[in-house]
């Protein structure tokens, strides 16, 4: 198996976990999927539940990935996707609610497929043993009690998923070691990455939580690769007890302390040595001491364990004893919990929205349709960008690319299904809708995943019409086209959006007014304050002022362009759209001189007010002004009646 695929696949499934775990948050939402706690919960807030059929759904893809490619043994596959069974009643009791003989009664009838698959491989290589029948039905009880083991301890903000992923990552990373890597490690190391995608919104405080569907899925899966490994000789029985030690510990030791007061074992509580030292130190403080354990302190005996067989039994109760009394000292198995009263009181000391979940919410959003000619040239974009990287690469692997070589690779039908499948998991994502524009970086992982998860689906359907279309060299032609196609959407979408950027400053800059102030004196620095404040449209280009001495200097960063004689070639030089005139300056002989030489001229011009003649602001503003309307506040005379014709709505009589 080439090394470099492998990590591009476990990458598309951990993506993969977390995008899909993001939407599931989403749809919980809308659909009011919620855990509302009550005294008995170790949360306070309402959190969505059920998300655990996301990341058990990314692990039977990645497992139907490899009976795709023949690297897994059938029985073994049959064994781990019974695990499915578990994961759809799991959800169906997140969202109904199911009696607790139908959970049972599943979990039981998934333990004996697993068992019996090992079993018809281990008689296929003749072995016997004259306890068989006791022998499986220890089994099949073991299995259903990690089933509900890890059900049962998952109480607290990520304590379940990290020990999972604690315990999958080293069992593939002893098998890996001291055997070789085969299908065995590279599931349990599926099964972790599958979960770390989830971890990331389950992490204290939790966003999310996996309910049954994700708690049984993972026992289940646990078990059955464990099974699979020790019946092959890769494991030794006591490393993944040593490994399980936190977990079997606090729930053995709480079930029969249940057991011994007579009370229903499959009831919620809140008498777990785990929940305790939440309760007293928080979630996040908790589920980092189990994390601890699990990698400084199990994890070292676990590899001893495989290092010195002999010695596997002693080191597991060396690895459990401190457990045991630390579970004591937290006073596992006993009632400490709040009561009903208090737990009300405490809920309305918090707030009462929902902690840390996305503020999109789909029920709220505006739907917005596209015309479907953009959605056709979308779609049309994708597959051409999805066809250019293929035949690329392709092409790039000819010592003399031709004509002839071109069209058989079109036409072949690797081309057409990778193309094909490629551009179909794209548009299923709605990368040619919800992701076209790139907003922010935030956005690229999404992108870059998408392209990935799309370039490994159409790969692997390849390998499905054709077994030699990624065999041997040519796995490392799988890996350019996934990175060449991701550098290439991401490369396109970044291009678009400063397209755009540039294309709207440009827009902008040819629909802004340029408009020249007369007089460079106070009242002009006050109509160009204005400007700055209120009409943010217009784009001050200077001043006219009649006197020679103020040319060419500078006031409020704008320069004296000339004086009234020069107003035609400034106009024509600058573009002017517009001349503002001082309402205090336009009964003057240099304001009437002007304005008699911009109306033969036909340049616009307005009489405006300065902030220091009160400026109104309004909604019906002047032409080309949006908020700023000014009023005139000079008396009316014979000489004001000749510069009306460049005021806006103005006459004689007004």
């Amino acid at each position: 198996m080439n090394t470099l695929l492998i990590c591009m696949g476990l990458i598309a499934c951990g993506w993969l976990s977390w995008f899909g775990t993001k939407k599931f948050l989403l749809i919980a939402m809308e659909r009011k999927l919620i855990d509302v706690p009550n005294y008995r919960s170790s949360h306070s807030m309402p959190t969505p539940r059920g998300a655990g059929i996301v990341f058990a759904f990314v692990f039977l893809t990645g497992i139907a990935s490899l009976v795709v490619l023949h690297l897994i043994r059938p029985l073994d596959a049959i064994s781990l996707f019974a695990g499915s069974l578990v994961a759809i009643v799991g959800f169906w009791d997140d969202c109904r609610g199911l009696p607790i003989l139908s959970r049972l009664f599943t979990q039981v009838l998934v333990s004996t497929i697993a068992v019996l698959c090992v079993l018809k491989m281990l008689w296929a290589q003749g072995w016997n043993h004259p306890l068989l029948p006791v022998l499986i039905v220890v089994e099949i009880l073991a299995f259903v009690w990690l089933i509900n083991l890890t059900n049962f301890m998952d109480g607290i903000d990520g304590i379940a998923t990290t020990e999972v992923i604690c315990v999958a990552t080293v069992c593939g990373l002893i098998i890996a070691t001291h055997h070789n890597f085969d299908e065995i490690s590279l599931s349990f190391i599926l099964l972790a990455v599958s979960a770390v995608g989830f971890l990331f919104w389950n992490w204290p405080p939790a966003r999310v939580f996996m309910g049954d569907a994700g708690s049984c899925f993972l026992g289940y899966s646990l078990g059955a690769l464990i099974l699979i490994a020790v019946a092959r000789g890769n494991l030794s029985l006591a490393t993944p007890l040593i490994l399980l030690a936190v977990f079997i510990i606090d729930a053995t030791l709480t079930l029969l302390k249940r057991f011994a007061r007579g009370e229903q074992w499959y009831m919620p509580h809140r008498a777990h040595a785990f929940q305790h030292a939440a309760k007293r130190f928080g979630h996040l403080r908790t589920t980092l001491g189990v994390t601890c354990i699990n990698l400084f302190w199990l994890t070292p005996l676990a590899f001893l364990a495989e290092w010195k067989p002999g010695k596997s039994w002693l080191l597991m109760v060396v690895a459990w004893s401190p457990l045991i009394l630390l579970a004591q000292l937290l006073h596992v198995g006993e009632h400490r919990e709040i009561g009903e009263d208090e737990f009300i009181s405490n809920l309305l000391r918090r707030e009462s929205r929902l902690a840390g979940l996305p503020r999109e919410d789909r029920s709220q959003k505006s739907k917005r349709r596209f015309p479907r000619s953009f959605i056709v040239v979308r779609v049309t974009k994708i597959a051409m960008l999805v066809g250019v990287s293929l035949l690329s690469l392709y092409l790039a692997r000819l010592n003399q690319p031709s004509e002839i070589a071109v069209k058989q690779s079109l036409l072949s039908r690797e081309f057409i299904v990778w193309a094909g499948v490629q551009c179909l998991v794209l548009i299923l994502f709605k990368m040619d809708r919800s992701h076209w524009r790139l907003l922010s970086l935030e956005d690229i992982p999404s992108v870059g995943g998408m392209s990935l998860v799309a370039g490994l689906i159409g790969s692997l359907s390849a390998f499905m019409v054709n077994p030699h279309a990624i065999e041997g060299a040519r796995q490392r032609f799988v890996l350019l086209e996934c990175i060449f196609f991701i550098v290439s959407i991401v490369a396109m979408q970044v291009a678009i959006s400063l397209v755009r950027s540039l294309h709207r400053s440009s827009l902008d800059r040819i629909r802004k007014r340029r408009v020249l102030i007369f007089s460079a004196d106070q009242t002009g620095a006050d109509i160009l304050a204005s400007l700055r404040r209120l009409c943010p449209e217009c784009d001050p280009l200077g001043f006219v002022d009649t006197r020679e001495e103020t040319r060419g200097t500078y006031l409020s960063g704008l320069p004296v362009l000339g004086g009234t004689q020069d107003i035609l070639n400034i106009a024509d030089t600058y573009g002017v759209h517009e001349l503002l005139i001082s309402s205090m300056q336009v009964g003057s002989n240099s304001a009437l001189g002007l304005v008699q030489l911009c109306k033969v001229s036909g340049i616009n011009f307005t009489v405006v007010r300065s902030i220091r003649q009160d400026i109104q602001i309004s909604g019906s503003s002047a032409p080309y002004y949006s908020g700023l309307t000014l009023t005139m506040g000079f008396p009316i005379t014979a000489k004001v009646s000749e510069v009306t014709g460049g005021i806006p709505g103005w006459t004689a009589n007004d």
